[in-house]
């Protein structure tokens, strides 16, 4: 690892990751030997096989077994020695003589690979001969950190019904490839058994994550309770979908306190209501806790979250301690383990947004506003509804009663939805007469929007009130 000396952050240079941090490389010796193995890496690639001196071919799990044990098996001759030694593992159904903690029992033989791989992988490295796993490991802030990176991963990616998929498309996608490939080291049957249950020392993708996230999260539950976590979220199930870094006056888009500020929409990707409590924004790659979400945050199921970006934090609502600079910025969004999302924009046009397109999970695309609004359905013209009704909402401002007077209800299939300051949507209701009142003094002070909607979804109108 070397330090940055800008940022005083360290950074890793990738080696092998194996060896530098932890695991098991080496095993106890029998009589007459430290118990070291050599790994035959290219069992294909043996002299035995490719002059046909071995009668088994190349995928046969024991012979895998014999040329691991006896590396004269595969680079010399397939003598007697080496056939008594596949008579005897064949005869032990398959198993070698060593167990899988690396005990010799008596006949120099390992099987790598048929106990829990977790054994030389634990959550947990005691090892005192990986010097920077145990320095890590023995700062408590980071070990903390560790195990909640654990759960993170185990919860969400690190898992066959995330990864299998992912493995079974690239297999398809090289598979023609490979088969054609004259120089390829390994046979198709290798190829093919890489990817599911494996044969011999080939562990495969298949076998792995269908047994390695379980065996993970058994030893991660030895040290660490994840359910104490409030917030155990995967990439982008969370996004900033939205974001306007010069508001002003024009927009009609103010805060509580009728300020214009710049403002980050977020949405919430998942079916699930989702708290941000020990969640971060920020505008710094180096301070990445800059801006903490209040506690009991709650972003809805496939919903909205306005967030302030005013560098105002006394104010009421959600607020942040930094502003968004209109020549171009950076903005990133965590859980307190790992990155939700991030981006890095450039220069920005006044009252024009920077929006997801499609909703949630496209690129920034730069357009009119959709506050607190599905980006592909805007608020403004494509969006309005065909119907012309003029709405009349009163007194504004309100402290007790809001009354709400069409001038036409021909139309029965209308409702109206009142957003707070910061997006949230705090009434639906279906309009089922010309004159409505709405009781306010259950809500806290600040703007509001008032929007009429038709049984299409689309605007007819918006207009802003206040309440006392």
């Amino acid at each position: 690892m070397y330090q940055n000396t800008v940022t005083n952050k360290f950074n890793w240079i990738p080696w092998d990751y194996n060896f530098a941090i932890g695991g098991i490389f080496s095993f106890g010796g029998g009589p007459g030997g430290s118990g070291l193995i050599n790994v035959i890496e290219y069992p294909s690639a043996c002299l035995t096989i490719t002059n046909g001196s071995c009668p088994y071919p190349v995928t046969d799990s024991v012979f895998i077994q014999v040329i691991n044990q006896d590396n004269f098996c595969c680079e010399s001759a397939w003598d007697e020695t080496c056939q008594s030694l596949y008579d005897k593992i064949e005869e032990n159904d398959g198993q070698s003589t060593v167990d899988t903690t690396g005990t010799n029992t008596g006949n120099g033989g390992i099987n790598l690979f048929t106990g829990p791989i977790v054994q030389n992988f634990p959550i947990d490295m005691p090892n005192e001969s990986k010097v920077l796993i145990k320095r890590l490991l023995d700062i408590p802030e980071f070990k903390q950190q560790y195990y909640k990176g654990w759960c993170s991963l185990l919860n969400s990616t690190f898992s066959e019904e995330r990864i299998m998929p992912i493995i079974k498309s690239n297999t398809d996608m090289i598979r023609n490839a490979i088969y054609e490939d004259p120089n390829y080291m390994f046979s198709t049957d290798e190829f093919e058994a890489d990817i599911k249950q494996g044969s011999g020392q080939i562990y495969g993708l298949g076998k792995f994550f269908s047994e390695m996230p379980g065996l993970l999260k058994a030893d991660l539950n030895n040290h660490f309770d994840c359910s104490q976590l409030q917030s155990l979220l995967d990439f982008n199930d969370v996004v900033i979908n939205e974001f306007v870094a010069s508001n002003d006056s024009l927009s009609g888009i103010a805060d509580q306190s009728g300020k214009y500020a710049d403002w980050i929409e977020l949405f919430n990707n998942t079916n699930d209501d989702i708290d941000l409590s020990n969640a971060f924004m920020t505008d710094k790659r180096s301070k990445p806790d800059k801006w903490e979400f209040p506690a009991n945050t709650i972003i809805p199921a496939n919903g909205y979250l306005i967030i302030w970006a005013d560098d105002d934090e006394e104010e009421e609502g959600l607020h942040t301690n930094f502003n968004l600079s209109k020549e171009g910025d950076f903005l990133m969004l965590t859980d307190g383990t790992s990155v939700l999302d991030s981006l890095e924009f450039s220069e920005q046009t006044t009252n024009l947004s920077s929006s997801r397109i499609p909703n949630g999970t496209g690129d920034y695309v730069i357009k009119d506003a959709t506050f607190n609004f599905n980006n592909e359905l805007p608020s403004g013209v494509d969006n309005l509804s065909d119907l012309v009704i003029d709405v009349n909402i009163y007194p504004n401002p309100t402290a007790e009663d809001l009354n709400i007077t069409l001038s036409d209800f021909s139309n029965t299939n209308l409702k109206i939805e009142i957003t707070n300051s910061i997006g949230q949507s705090i009434i639906q209701k279906a309009i089922t007469k010309k004159e409505t009142k709405l009781k306010v003094t259950d809500y806290p002070t600040g703007i509001y929007h008032f929007k009429l909607i038709d049984n299409l979804e689309k605007q007819i109108t918006l207009q802003k009130f206040i309440i006392l």
